[in-house]
C-alpha cells in the first residue's frame, strides 16, 4: 500500500522528492503526536535519525522502518507508544480511531488520505467563497 501520491520508496509519483505543503503539515502532526506521548520524544527521534538514518518525514514515507527502530529501542513498550501516537494523530485530525487489525502503516495512510481530503475540501470552500 502506498501513500497517495507517493510510491513505497517515498518518492512522489510525479518524480519529486520534496513533500507538498500538505504533506509537511501532516508530518508535523505525526511528529507532534509522537512527541506528545513520550517524555523524551525529540531525543528518541534524533536517536532514530542517528542510528537508522530515519528522518521525521520517514514516519510517513517509511512507517515500517520507524516502528522497527522504535521496537529496537523500546522493546515491547513500542506497541504502547505506537497506539498512543495513532490516537493523538487521529484526534488532531478530527478522526475517530477504530481499532482493528490494521498495521501502523495502514493507520498512517488512512489518516494522511483523510487529512489531504479535508485540506482539499477547505481549499475548495475558500475558492467558492471568493
Amino acid at each position: 500500500m502506498s501513500v497517495r501520491g507517493m510510491d513505497k520508496k517515498g518518492e512522489s509519483k510525479s518524480g519529486r522528492l520534496s513533500p507538498s505543503e500538505e504533506e509537511r503539515r501532516f508530518i508535523d502532526l505525526l511528529v507532534e503526536s509522537f512527541v506528545e506521548c513520550m517524555r523524551f520524544g525529540d531525543s528518541i527521534l534524533r536517536f532514530l535519525e542517528l542510528k537508522y538514518g530515519l528522518k521525521k518525514n520517514d514516519i510517513l514515507r517509511r512507517p515500517e522502518s520507524f516502528i522497527l527502530g522504535l521496537k529496537d529501542l523500546m522493546g515491547g513498550g513500542a506497541a504502547v507508544i505506537e497506539r498512543l501516537m495513532i490516537e493523538n494523530l487521529y484526534r488532531k485530525i478530527g478522526l475517530e480511531c477504530e481499532w482493528g487489525e490494521k498495521t501502523f502503516r495502514e493507520y498512517i495512510v488512512e489518516a494522511f488520505e483523510e487529512y489531504i481530503r479535508r485540506e482539499e475540501n477547505k481549499r475548495n470552500l475558500r475558492e467558492l467563497n471568493r
